[in-house]
């Protein structure tokens, strides 16, 4: 009787110390699911891309090796003046003109997004408006105030690259 008295006990014990075992091992989990939750909402998050940047996007972001998930892009109906794009560093969005979009070449909306993702991304705050010194007076950086003609873009595409992602 002695003896299954002792065992009762212990086995009791045993219970109650799995019990406190699994509740600490319970706490540590919320608690830990609580820390990450707060961490990952002080965080940067992913922006809507239209699905017209997104190529434009990858290109930059393998050239770049910089992800640009958390800059939002959108059109807008313009901007005063000769402006037609625009990069809020405040809300990390790039604006862009939907009329210029619509009349440009697929080497200009390239030459754009870049500019903008430049300033955005890279950093990139100002404007460097040195040319070439050929007959078309092509632009040295892709952080030229004036975007490119196509064909400036094309002959001198490596070097734009160069100065944009090695500067």
């Amino acid at each position: 009787m002695v003896g299954k008295k002792l065992n009762k006990e212990k086995h009791s014990a045993t219970i109650k110390a799995h019990r406190n075992t699994l509740s600490n091992s319970l706490w540590c989990l919320v608690v830990y699911t609580i820390a990450l939750l707060v961490l990952i909402s002080c965080g940067h998050h992913p922006q809507h891309q239209d699905s017209e940047f997104l190529s434009l996007i990858k290109k930059f972001e393998t050239l770049s090796k910089k992800s640009a998930i958390y800059i939002g892009m959108e059109f807008v109906e313009g901007f005063e003046g000769a402006k037609v794009g625009e990069c809020s560093t405040g809300d990390k969005k790039i604006r862009i003109s939907r009329r210029f979009w619509e009349y440009s070449s697929d080497i200009q909306r390239e030459f754009l997004i870049f500019h903008e993702l430049g300033h955005c991304l890279l950093l990139r705050h100002d404007h460097t408006n040195e040319t070439y010194e050929d007959v078309y007076n092509c632009p040295k950086s892709i952080m030229n105030a004036y975007i490119s003609t196509d064909y400036c873009y094309e002959l001198y595409e490596e070097e734009l690259y160069n100065e944009l992602f090695n500067n």
